[in-house]
């Protein structure tokens, strides 16, 4: 069993982007009780006080894709307008915790990595 997000991010009430995330059921479930919390709270917040969990490790994958029929809708953007795809898996001591997709708005969002080797 998993519990499903969907949310839309907005900046000042424009929507930019669209996020969703997969979480393990077994993990997760106190969540199920503070669902209407997720609206204007941090998810990993929720999770740290209701599930007792906290990331420990990501891996992410960031690509160019273009919008969809359904992604240029939500997002008010054109047909085919490149986005920042991100592909995550969150873990935690006990495991993955979250499985994330999301897409960003290429004209709005601009991403800095670093990483340590």
């Amino acid at each position: 069993k998993i519990i499903i997000l969907y949310r839309i991010r907005r900046i000042k009430n424009s929507p930019v982007g669209l996020q969703y995330s997969y979480l393990p059921y077994k993990l997760t479930k106190p969540l199920v009780q503070h669902k209407d919390k997720l609206e204007n709270n941090s998810l990993y917040t929720l999770l740290r006080e209701h599930c007792s969990i906290n990331p420990t490790r990501t891996h992410e994958t960031l690509e160019i894709q273009k919008a969809t029929a359904k992604q240029n809708n939500l997002l008010n953007i054109p047909l085919n307008e490149p986005l920042f795809y991100v592909e995550a898996l969150a873990e935690c001591k006990k495991g993955p915790m979250e499985y994330v997709e999301s897409y960003y708005r290429s004209d709005v969002f601009k991403f800095h990595i670093t990483s340590e080797l």
